[in-house]
């Protein structure tokens, strides 16, 4: 018992230097503990409906945090009448000490080294970075996944939310060597994945789980020109695959190469890579993207891929009359089915534009362009005229505003309109996707800053067209906030009410009613309560009917 004891110590004292500088730790506070803890109760009633919840409910919750030598260990636990949870997230703990330009990893640790090989996969090993001036060397090796038995007993049928999908054993090796700085480097790295086949008590029967291998072989450089406005930065990988390690291998020539790659008839070779360069200054930026990933691309050191793609991108923005007029634009293009074997080809395109018009200090006009296209193009057989894709997506959206401040009030005038549709190209298909949407708030706010009272009004309409019908809604909403004792007591009332309408044709109204007082009693404790009625009166039963929902909630706060 006693050694178990001192072993659980060294544990958690290596384990609060993850992350940390070890020249620093005597700067660094050895112990903090602070956190909340609310409880809340409340009453609600529904008239006309289905209760969507108890009338009665309680919750206890509390988010604990523990800082030893700045590592922070969150908690968190809730109690109510219908939940019960308690969390401590850091089972899978681990630690980073670093000492000059030698950093160690132990146990559980998130690694990124590239996109296309070690993208942040959790591992389960140790490893060491070593960053001596430019000098850039890392080596990892551990487990990614373990070994999961196939449970015969339970089946997707009697029991979909607890099934424990087989898994092989999977250890990785990951290794990173490079040249420079943070704003100029050139990096190659490398990642070998491999399952271990004899892991597993049996077969598995359930699924098709296969023990796999995997090689990446990658390149990321970045690099800085003109005070860094020139910024290049790319990364190259190629993986090789082999999805069943039971096969016979391959001979490659090379007795070495044959042993390291162990490539059999189920391997699968393929690459990535993305380009980008970019130019900016204050007042002028541009810039172009390149990204290909070719089909099933795969790295055991990523969670996921969108393969078979290719994208090509652009951007510019630029400032106009002393920063007055800001204006920016992104357009791009992408293509899948990059080895011609699908049925169809889908091109996407997309293209935004927005302006900025801010002439004095109080006036503002905010527009914005947005046109996303999607059409297809026969690829391994023809295509049915009925079946094929295109369509636009096209968004405009205007947004003007006035505010006037000064030391004893705020006034704003903001106003939101806009339209979106879509617009199917398909003669067959275009009677039954086609969508148009329109949209206009306008909210005007008016707060006493000495005073601590502000005003708020607004009105809203909006109307969509579809297969269905028209709808449309129209409403108000008002709404009043004040404070007193600096703020020690806030009080907020507000309301609204909208009418519906579908084919031209009164369809109802919703309206909503909420009260909301805060007294913060001391400076760790606050006290609340919410007063909430919502009124649904409406003809169509697909809409909720007509029915009226009251809320009542009360909370405590305690901060620590």
């Amino acid at each position: 018992m006693r050694t178990k004891i001192i072993l659980s110590g060294l544990i958690f004292i290596l384990h609060t230097l993850s992350a940390q500088d070890l020249d620093n730790l005597k700067n660094v506070k050895p112990l903090t503990f602070n956190g909340g803890l609310n409880l809340q109760t409340g009453f609600y009633s529904m008239q006309g409906a289905k209760a969507r919840q108890p009338q009665f409910t309680y919750v206890v919750s509390g988010s604990p945090v523990l800082n030893i030598y700045g590592v922070v260990l969150p908690f968190s636990f809730t109690f109510s009448n219908y939940q019960r949870d308690f969390r401590q997230p850091f089972n899978q703990f681990g630690l980073s000490p670093t000492y000059k330009w030698v950093t160690l990893h132990l146990g559980y640790r998130n690694i990124s080294y590239s996109q296309f090989g070690m993208a942040g996969y959790t591992l389960l090993g140790a490893g060491i970075e070593l960053k001596p001036k430019k000098f850039r060397f890392a080596f990892l090796y551990g487990r990614s996944q373990k070994a999961v038995a196939d449970d015969t007993t339970k089946t997707i049928t009697n029991n979909l939310n607890d099934i424990n999908y087989p898994a092989y054993k999977r250890m990785l090796t990951v290794a990173k060597i490079g040249y420079g700085t943070e704003n100029n480097f050139f990096d190659l790295h490398f990642l070998q994945g491999k399952d271990d086949s004899t892991s597993l008590p049996f077969t598995p029967i359930t699924t098709q789980v296969l023990p796999a291998k995997n090689q990446v072989l990658g390149a990321t450089n970045k690099f800085s020109f003109f005070k860094r406005r020139i910024v290049w930065q790319a990364e190259a990988a190629v993986s090789a695959y082999t999805r069943d390690i039971r096969f016979e291998s391959l001979d490659l020539g090379n007795q070495n190469a044959t042993a390291f790659i162990g490539a059999n008839i189920s391997t699968q070779v393929n690459y990535a890579y993305e380009a980008q360069l970019n130019y900016n200054e204050p007042g002028f930026g541009i810039g172009a993207k390149y990204r290909k990933v070719t089909p099933d691309y795969k790295s055991m050191g990523a969670y996921y891929f969108q393969t078979d793609f290719e994208q090509m991108l652009g951007n510019i923005r630029f400032n106009l009359i002393k920063n007055r007029v800001r204006i920016g634009a992104s357009g791009g293009v992408q293509n899948d089915n990059l080895l011609d074997k699908k049925i169809a080809t889908t091109q996407r395109k997309i293209y935004n534009a927005n302006v900025s018009f801010n002439p004095n200090a109080k006036f503002g006009l905010d527009l914005s362009y947005a046109n996303f296209g999607t059409s297809q193009r026969a690829g391994t057989r023809n295509l049915s005229d009925t079946a094929t894709i295109n369509q636009i997506n096209n968004s405009i959206n205007i947004v003007p505003r006035y505010v006037i401040a000064n030391e004893k009030r705020v006034i704003s005038c903001i106003g939101i309109f806009g339209r979106q549709a879509l617009d199917d190209r398909n003669r067959f298909t275009k009677d039954l996707t086609q969508v148009e949407m329109m949209f206009a708030n306008l909210i005007f706010t008016r707060s006493g800053v000495q005073k601590r009272i502000s005003f708020t009004t607004g009105l809203n309409y909006s109307t969509s067209k579809s297969l269905v019908g028209t709808i449309g809604l129209v409403g108000v909403m008002g709404g009043v906030s004040k404070s007193w004792k600096e703020d020690k007591i806030t009080n907020d009332f507000n309301a609204s009410i909208n009418a519906s309408t579908f084919n031209n044709e009164q369809n109802g109204y919703v309206g909503n009613l909420q009260y909301t007082i805060g007294w913060k009693v001391a400076k760790q404790h606050t006290v609340s309560m919410m007063l909430n009625g919502l009124f649904n009166e409406s003809k169509n039963i697909l809409a909720g009917g007509s029915f009226q929902e009251y809320f009542v909630r009360m909370n405590y706060g305690f901060t620590f």
